[in-house]
């Protein structure tokens, strides 16, 4: 399947783009939930509207993005028991949003919302493992899968900062319910062997996001779209690709026409 993220285009709800990725021939839509309801203010239907207006389209809700956005200091290391059930709270909520809209997939990178602080990563990893898999636990009911995004420390992450440690965590762990999101951005920034890498996580992906540096355009990309598209063949991949880059004014539907074109060329 080959999805989009709403955060290309400024109005995530707005018809004229959820037109354009269904002419392209794409299955569905990544969501960020406050594209499109700012301030996290959730209707009551918990996004049942959204999708059956995407299903005019004959588009689906497949994974769910930008889960923190504006939603306060919620930290999965948080030291205090208030603190974790605000957090675990919202991944509750996150999980009655895909409920409503019908995504499976809720990516969670985020470094501000999972940065341990002086935390050694001993204990780090330890309260990690307790926590998500409560939070597992919780989506494995609602027959969701928790997609963790690794995060360099080159662009602000603290824990799980490269694909194959999330992956050896995510394989330590060992909760159907808890996957990896492969970045491809991630994959240049770290400069590893893009193939060995996929081969290595294979069994653990539940989601990929095609995206370049800074979540830029795909007019000249740097990440090899190519390599990645025959690694993931080669593991025997099924599942979505979805895009993901961020909107700029005045260039969304030009970027998007671009980048929807030049993903299915590749991974279509």
């Amino acid at each position: 399947m080959l999805t989009v993220s709403n955060i290309a285009w400024h109005d995530g709800a707005d018809p004229a783009f959820f037109d354009m990725v269904a002419a392209a021939g794409f299955d569905g839509i990544d969501l960020a939930p406050t594209k499109i309801w700012p301030g996290w203010q959730l209707p009551e239907d918990s996004g049942v509207d959204i999708r059956r207006r995407l299903e005019n389209y004959g588009l689906t809700v497949v994974g769910m993005q930008s889960l923190f956005f504006g939603a306060g200091p919620l930290n999965l290391f948080s030291r205090h028991a208030k603190g974790w059930n605000a957090f675990f709270s919202h991944m509750n909520t996150l999980a009655d949003i895909a409920k409503g809209t019908g995504a499976t997939r809720i990516v969670f990178g985020a470094p501000a919302n999972r940065d341990p602080g002086d935390m050694n990563d001993k204990s780090a990893w330890e309260l990690a493992f307790k926590r998500l898999q409560a939070v597992g636990d919780l989506y494995k009911i609602r027959g969701i899968q928790l997609c963790l995004e690794p995060v360099p420390e080159a662009i602000g992450g603290k824990f799980l900062t490269s694909t194959l440690e999330t992956a050896d965590f995510i394989r330590k762990i060992d909760h159907s319910s808890i996957r990896l999101n492969l970045d491809t951005a991630v994959l240049l920034y770290e400069k590893v062997n893009i193939s060995k890498t996929i081969e290595q996580c294979a069994a653990l992906i539940g989601h990929v996001h095609a995206s370049e540096p800074a979540l830029g355009n795909f007019d000249q990309p740097k990440v090899d779209h190519g390599a990645v598209r025959s690694a993931l063949n080669c593991i025997g991949y099924k599942g979505t690709v979805a895009i993901e880059m961020t909107a700029k004014a005045g260039y969304e539907a030009s970027n998007l026409t671009r980048a929807l074109d030049y993903i299915k060329k590749i991974y279509g």
